[in-house]
């Protein structure tokens, strides 16, 4: 994985933990481009589509995530949701996908 580090973000070392299983999912529909969600506490993984999951979230995170998301596919990178049922927490991160 690309050279991003976030020291103080559990989120972020949660992501690293499961980075093998992330991208086998990703990788199983990447000509669609999806989005990952990677669902605590349970330590699930999904792909979703991404017009569908930006429309489920807030009006106002829309505009921000679907830019977010086409500036990540230009650049070949991955978009990872994290939410943190427990904790009321949806947490979005942006990376490279090799």
């Amino acid at each position: 994985m690309g050279k991003i580090t976030k020291s103080d973000d559990h989120y972020w070392d949660k992501i690293l933990q499961e980075w093998p299983r992330l991208i086998s999912a990703y990788q199983e529909h990447e000509d669609k481009k999806p989005i990952m969600e990677y669902r605590l506490p349970d330590r699930l993984i999904y792909a979703y589509p991404a017009n569908d999951y930006i429309d489920d979230l807030s009006l106002r995170s829309r505009e921000d995530a679907r830019n977010t998301y086409q500036r990540a596919c230009l650049e070949n990178k991955i978009m990872i949701f994290v939410r943190d049922k427990e904790n009321k927490i949806l947490k979005s991160y942006v990376t490279p996908i090799d």
